[in-house]
C-alpha cells in the first residue's frame, strides 16, 4: 500500500531521541494510520550513530555524504517520498501517548484543497503554535508554521519550488510566506500537542547561545 504521509527525519549524531521520536510517532499512531504512514531518515551524520534497531526495518535510511545541515537533508529525504503529503520532523520531539488520533486531525485538515500546511501546537516553537499563546481555537489560520513538525501537501510544495536551501533557520518561515502569496492556506492544530526538547543539535554543533 503506497503511504499517504512520508515523514521526514534529519538526525545527526542523535540516536538517543532519534529512538524516541520515531517510537512515540510509531505508537501514537493506531489502526489503519500505521499503513498509511512511512517513515525517512536522513542522517548528517556518522553511519555508525544510527540506532541498529534502524536496519532491515521498513523505514527508508539515507546516509548523507556529510553533514549537509537541515535544508539539503530535507531536499534529498525529498528525493525519496512519493506520497501524496509530507512532513519534515526534528530528531528531538515526541508525541505524547494521549494524543494518539493526532493523524487523522492533521490530515482531516487537507480536506480542504486549499490548505498547504498543518502543524501542532509545542512547548517549544513560536507563534500561535506555543502551548501558553492565549487562544481557545482548537485550529485556526496562521501565517506561518515552525518547521519542527510541518505537513505539507507535496503538490502545493513542488508548485511554489520546494525547500530552499540558501536560508538555514528560516527556511520554514520562507515556505510559509510563499504558499500563502500562492494563495494557499497554513493550519495550527492546537488540539495536537509535540513536545520538543529544542536546540539539541544545534547547542551540540554550534554551542550555547543563551
Amino acid at each position: 500500500m503506497k503511504p499517504l504521509l512520508d515523514i521526514i527525519v534529519i538526525t545527526y549524531n542523535n540516536a538517543g531521541l532519534l529512538t524516541g521520536a520515531l517510537n512515540s510517532m510509531g505508537l501514537s499512531t493506531y489502526g489503519p494510520s500505521k499503513k498509511l504512514v512511512r517513515y525517512i531518515v536522513v542522517n548528517n551524520g556518522h553511519p555508525d550513530s544510527l540506532p541498529a534497531w534502524l536496519k532491515g526495518n521498513s523505514i527508508i535510511v539515507v546516509q548523507a555524504p556529510e553533514n549537509i545541515g537541515w535544508e539539503k537533508g530535507l531536499k534529498l529525504g525529498l528525493g525519496y517520498s512519493d506520497a501524496p503529503f509530507v512532513a519534515f520532523a526534528n530528531d528531538d520531539i515526541r508525541f505524547v501517548p494521549a494524543q494518539k488520533d493526532w493523524f487523522w486531525k492533521i490530515m482531516c485538515m487537507f480536506n480542504d484543497p486549499k490548505v498547504a500546511g498543518v502543524g501542532p501546537c509545542s512547548n517549544y516553537i513560536a507563534g500561535p503554535q506555543n502551548l501558553f499563546a492565549d487562544i481557545e481555537e482548537k485550529f485556526l489560520d496562521v501565517k506561518y508554521l515552525i518547521g519542527l513538525f510541518f505537513v505539507l501537501r507535496r503538490s502545493a510544495l513542488d508548485e511554489v519550488g520546494g525547500v530552499d536551501d540558501t536560508l538555514p533557520g528560516g527556511d520554514d518561515i520562507d515556505l510559509s510566506i510563499r504558499l500563502r502569496d500562492a494563495g494557499y492556506r497554513l493550519v495550527c492544530r492546537r488540539d495536537v500537542y509535540v513536545h520538543h526538547h529544542g536546540s539539541v543539535t544545534g547547542a551540540r554543533v554550534n554551542g550555547l547561545y543563551w
